[in-house]
């Protein structure tokens, strides 16, 4: 099939029929996707969009990879979809987590119209796990907290920063609270959402609590490192480089945090990234 469409373009309306018939052949494509790049990926996404097929899209979401480019577009057809599905079942929750998962997917294609969506669709996800968080705190301020996270990163990109520092502070409220019951679940949260607040209020001018939230932010994942380094080095060596640019003003300071980023860098692991937006939705 790859074959077919790299050596006969006008083949993809023959490669549309044989996936509209069989769509048992999604597994290959998204196989097939390293080598095809977008093309079969993108054919895939024209007949679910132009026939959908909401029970076969539900129960095919997990089988997407968290990291590929060429399957970006069909991902977000596959969880439009899904998410169709989840409101017909009526699972609240499941519906939340779809819209975050679409928001984020949206978010990955870059054009204006694909990221307007992302915002109103992330608006939605926070507004229902709210809801959720209201009576079954335990089972959603995280999920919350999630939402939160993301539409701050979101609400930065499009340069909305007053939105996005309102958003993100929430989520460190959330986090903070929640760390304090169970700190090996949720500080390595806590500490993700406050680089982001650092980051934030830098950008706003706020340069002092900036600084507050950052090295707090470095003090966590310091901890976390020296226990589970492979996982959390990474992750430090990125808050010690915000930092050390928030110290850059000629303070000794900051030049030290920059370099010892840069060592940590260079002898640890590299960091994982999610190439299906600027953001990670599960942080």
């Amino acid at each position: 099939m790859s074959r077919l469409y790299q050596w006969q373009p006008d083949a993809r309306k023959l490669i549309e029929a044989l996936l509209a018939a069989r769509l048992y052949l999604y597994s290959k494509v998204i196989e097939l996707a390293p080598e095809t790049g977008q093309k079969l990926p993108d054919v895939l996404a024209d007949v679910l969009s132009q026939s959908p097929q909401i029970a076969f899209a539900f129960s095919n979401l997990d089988d997407l990879p968290k990291e590929s480019i060429a399957l970006r577009r069909l991902a977000v057809v596959i969880t439009q979809q899904a998410l169709e599905m989840a409101e017909l079942l009526g699972d609240k929750g499941l519906q939340s987590n779809l819209r975050n998962t679409l928001a984020v997917r949206l978010g990955a294609l870059g054009d204006d119209q694909s990221v307007h969506q992302a915002l109103e669709r992330i608006q939605q996800s926070v507004e229902s796990y709210r809801n959720l968080a209201e009576k079954d705190p335990d089972a959603f301020l995280p999920d919350l907290a999630m939402s939160l996270n993301n539409l701050g990163n979101m609400l930065r990109d499009v340069g909305e920063r007053e939105g996005a520092l309102t958003a993100t502070q929430e989520a460190v409220a959330i986090r903070r609270q929640l760390a304090q019951s169970r700190p090996d679940a949720f500080l390595p949260d806590l500490a993700s959402s406050l680089n982001n607040l650092g980051n934030m209020l830098s950008a706003v001018g706020e340069r002092e609590g900036a600084l507050t939230a950052t090295q707090e932010g470095v003090a966590i994942r310091r901890q976390l490192a020296q226990s589970r380094p492979d996982a959390f080095l990474p992750d430090l060596a990125g808050s010690l480089n915000n930092l050390g640019t928030m110290l850059r003003d000629g303070r000794r300071e900051g030049a030290l945090r920059t370099q010892e980023g840069v060592a940590i860098r260079r002898q640890g692991p590299k960091p994982s990234r999610c190439l299906f937006a600027k953001i990670w939705l599960v942080v």
